[in-house]
This record gives C-alpha cells, structure tokens and sequence, in this order.
C-alpha cells in the first residue's frame, strides 16, 4: 500500500511503498534522512508527529 508523509500543515512530503503505517513511517525516516538537503523535511515530519496516512492508489494527472 502506499502511504505520505506530513508536514504539520497537512502538506505531503513523501510517498512510500509500505505493507504497515509502521514500516511506512521507517522507510520514511530512511529516505529523508539520506540525503543532507532533506534534513528539513525530516525535521518537519517529526515536529508533525511522523505522521502517515494511506493512500490507495496514485492520482492521474492529466
């Protein structure tokens, strides 16, 4: 299932494959964490209170 992650606006950061909120919220953390220049969106993501919600299935764009 796909799951996004939150910045405290309710604005989505990043979008995860994941079988579980749990492993979504650690493939999360990985992702953001790799890569220096997402440290901001880690720390957003945290002050939110890491949350993830389900997504069933990508939006089309036109």
């Amino acid at each position: 299932m796909l799951y996004t992650a939150l910045d405290r606006n309710q604005g989505p950061i990043i979008t995860v494959i994941a079988s579980n909120e749990e492993e979504a919220r650690e493939k999360v953390r990985t992702q953001l964490d790799r890569d220096h220049r997402r440290q901001w969106y880690l720390r957003e993501w945290e002050e939110a209170g890491e949350p993830v919600i389900p997504r069933r299935r990508l939006e089309r764009r036109p």
